[in-house]
């Protein structure tokens, strides 16, 4: 097992994804599915955990799903060494 692993992610309206909850374990994780089915919005939600602007550097408003614009949540928990986040 490496030093940091994330165990869960949650999504709320945000981009392509209404609602996903993933589930994880250290081991590692491949994504796949066809054209448009959300796969690079997963790795653009992991990437805002970091600091930054994300994977593809978009502005806060252009994150939300349409057409509902309701706003939008990423939401995580991490473990690193002997803690979770």
């Amino acid at each position: 097992m490496s030093g940091l692993f994330l165990s869960e992610l949650k999504l709320s309206h945000f981009r392509s994804h209404r609602k996903a909850v993933l589930e994880l374990d250290p081991r590692p994780v491949a994504i796949y599915g066809p054209n448009g089915a959300g796969k690079t919005n997963i790795l653009e939600a992991i990437s805002l955990l970091s600091p930054g602007r994300g994977l593809r550097r978009a502005a806060a408003d252009d994150l939300v799903r349409r057409p509902e614009a309701l706003g939008w949540k990423v939401s995580a928990v991490l473990h690193s060494l002997h803690q979770v986040h």
